[in-house]
């Protein structure tokens, strides 16, 4: 009974010190948001589950900036899955890139117009989200990305392995 009355003791007192401290912390800080940045993003693919979340998100504007990713893709890239692959392909082809949205122009026949399409709609409409509710927006990227096979086979200075 004494153990545990002491470890309910020792308890209320971290919870106590803690919190006081949060609340000093809370205190020193207080009007100083400019220096503060809260970086979040989500992997949702529906607008209307983006809207909501940045909504939320919104709420952390009075203690800082709040900067939103506007840079999930929209779709699932099958096309770079290779046939009979892992899991890890199956993880990776929800990699966000750069191509994915405005590809360079060697890579344009590689990937599926309605692909970028799709990704530059839902980037435009998150964007807009963001610009309502006053948030700031990065784009997160994950590079390199993969390249086709026929990409490599028709580049002359890539060596294809087998």
């Amino acid at each position: 009974m004494r153990i545990i009355v002491k470890l309910l003791t020792i308890s209320a007192l971290t919870c106590l010190f803690a919190g006081s401290s949060f609340i000093s912390l809370q205190a020193q800080n207080e009007g100083k948001t400019e220096n503060r940045v809260f970086v979040v993003y989500n992997t949702g693919e529906d607008q209307q589950e983006f809207k909501a979340y940045a909504k939320q998100m919104a709420r952390l504007k009075s203690f800082g900036r709040v900067d939103v990713c506007i840079n999930s893709p929209a779709l699932k890239s099958d096309f770079e899955i290779p046939p009979n692959s892992c899991d890890w392909h199956e993880y990776a082809s929800y990699n966000r890139s750069v191509a994915s949205f405005f590809p360079d122009k060697k890579l344009i026949p590689f990937i599926p117009a309605e692909f970028v399409s799709k990704n530059r709609q839902l980037l435009l409409y998150k964007a807009g989200v963001i610009r309502e509710l006053g948030l700031s927006a990065y784009f997160r990227s994950n590079e390199p990305r993969f390249f086709p096979k026929l990409f490599l086979i028709s580049t002359p200075t890539c060596v294809v392995r087998e």
